[in-house]
């Protein structure tokens, strides 16, 4: 069963939330996405990651999914790598092997090469091989902006934006020769991603600019843990692992099943050929962010007493409008007596009238 959890952690850019999902019990493989989605993409790798006899964890990378972002107008692989850290200190994980797609492969590299103590091994799924032309024109044109439009218009961008990039590369070259040999996903896939990506609108950009601006080959020359640098075959960037130069004697490089189910099993067959990390501790109970309570309370305090203001107003129409249909019953009443009246003073006058056109019969057959 996957359970949804957060963490609290501390670090140089403050106290901040994490949110990440896990399953399974034993060592610890972490599971780092893509940006611009979130730890929701891998629920069924760690599902099979706690089949396998792991404890499975999928993080939200910081401003992705539902996890706080950096306090950093321009955060680095390295930020991330650090952010990770901390994360896995907050969790009690001494040691893990590390899952990473795009995105995340190069924080799993990284986090190898300057934590290396933490590190028991590491998967690099998808990782960025860029030129310097590429690294230039993704870094201007790669990440648009969804700003929120009165007619909704940023939610269909958002959307095409998503299945452009599943379906082409670079996703704005929508060409014959940019199209990727996939097909078009479902859409219930692209919906849920369309909503990562969404949730993470403002700060998306930061970890894809971050991933470009990140040089893979010196680090995969001298990373000292076993590295698998892996890819699909219909994988948006599997073609880059022919422009792998020199690499660590710890690398292998493997080319995966393309079906989901497949791939899955295929992770979990990779790591358990390598070190493993520390078994993952029980879930431990996590402290708020300093005064994000208070200030949830202060506002929790404001919308009550503006919901008993509404709810006095509402009382105080209530009773008018009880008091207006009493007076309307009221005069309803009034208005049937009435009519009563008249028409029980008709009946008398007609009653009379009959009578007297009767005695006038009378009298005048008598005369």
């Amino acid at each position: 069963m996957v359970e949804r959890h957060f963490v609290t952690v501390s670090g140089p850019q403050g106290v901040r939330q994490v949110h990440y999902r896990r399953a399974g019990s034993g060592p610890a493989v972490v599971v780092l996405h893509e940006a611009p989605l979130s730890g929701r993409a891998y629920i069924g790798l760690i599902e099979e990651l706690a089949r396998s006899g792991c404890t499975g964890i999928a993080v939200d990378h910081p401003g992705f999914g539902s996890s706080d972002p950096l306090a950093l107008e321009q955060p680095e692989i390295a930020d991330f790598s650090d952010a990770l850290i901390q994360t896995l200190d907050a969790l009690g994980i001494a040691r893990a092997a590390l899952y990473g797609a795009h995105t995340g492969a190069c924080i799993a590299l990284d986090t190898a090469i300057r934590h290396p103590t933490r590190v028991a091994a590491i998967c690099l799924d998808g990782l960025p091989l860029f030129t310097e032309e590429e690294r230039e024109r993704f870094l201007r044109e790669y990440t648009p902006s969804f700003e929120p439009r009165w007619d909704g218009g940023h939610i269909l961008a958002a959307f095409t934006t998503r299945r452009d990039m599943k379906l082409f590369f670079p996703w704005f070259r929508r060409e014959e020769t940019t199209r990727l040999a996939i097909a078009v996903p479902a859409a219930q896939q692209l919906h849920e991603e369309t909503l990562d990506l969404l949730r993470a609108k403002d700060t998306f950009h930061l970890g894809y600019k971050a991933a470009f601006r990140y040089r893979v080959e010196e680090p995969l020359a001298r990373v000292g843990v076993a590295t698998a640098v892996t890819a699909r075959g219909d994988e948006i960037l599997g073609a880059q692992l022919t422009r792998l130069g020199a690499v660590s004697p710890q690398v292998t490089v493997e080319l995966l099943p393309t079906d989901r189910g497949g791939w899955a099993v295929a992770i979990c067959r990779l790591f358990a050929g390598r070190p493993a990390g520390s078994v993952a501790p029980a879930v431990r109970a996590t402290a708020p962010v300093p005064g994000r309570l208070d200030a949830l309370d202060k506002k929790l305090a404001k919308d009550s007493e503006a919901a008993k203001a509404l709810a006095d107003r509402l009382a105080k129409q209530d009773k008018a409008l009880a008091d207006l249909s009493a007076a309307l019953k009221t005069q309803a009443d009034a208005t049937a007596a009435l009519k009563k009246q008249a028409a029980d003073e008709s009946a008398a006058l007609k009653k009379q009238l009959d009578a007297t056109a009767l005695a006038l019969k009378k009298l005048g057959d008598e005369s």
